[in-house]
């Protein structure tokens, strides 16, 4: 993915540079991506798509079957991630924590705003996951996110993205 960005310097750069996570491009690999594409590009893009919708509903179907009550998730039409919505009473370095201690990581929320502002969610990967770590996992995380919880109060939302 490519793209700009307008920031103010001084504290514009000091984001882009602390959640920038490659070392660049690497101009083999984009050779030989290139050469790939010109093969079989489209065929290749709907293999893909497959596997990654079979791995979406099972990412689903594991998150219905642990967190229904608890949580609200997004649906995605496309791409290789979803949107989780935890509760507010969620103790956030306790959850960062006890999920780590017991292999399971996910991107926070807040990692993708620009103004940092912590928000009540998770970016959950599936593209590149094996299913059996899918499945074995989010009971990992439902078993986390209901220890750090402070009240335990109803994880019922009006939608995903309400305030």
């Amino acid at each position: 993915m490519s793209g700009w960005v307008s920031l103010w310097m001084p504290t514009g750069c000091v984001w882009i540079c602390s959640r920038r996570h490659d070392a660049g491009s690497n101009y083999f690999a984009a050779a030989v991506l290139a050469q790939f594409c010109q093969a079989d590009l489209w065929g290749h893009c709907e293999r893909a798509n497959i596997v990654l919708r079979r791995k979406r509903d099972l990412l689903l179907t594991a998150l219905e079957g642990a967190l229904k009550e608890t949580c609200i998730r997004s649906r995605p039409t496309g791409g290789l991630f979803l949107w989780l919505r935890l509760p507010e009473d969620v103790d956030w370095v306790a959850l960062k924590a006890l999920t780590a201690a017991r292999g399971f990581y996910y991107a926070e929320g807040e990692d993708y705003r620009v103004e940092g502002k912590a928000v009540h969610f998770i970016r959950l990967a599936f593209g590149h996951v094996p299913d059996a770590a899918i499945t074995q996992g989010i009971p990992v995380l439902a078993g986390c996110i209901a220890r750090c919880r402070k009240r335990n109060a109803s994880g019922q939302f009006a939608s995903l993205f309400d305030d």
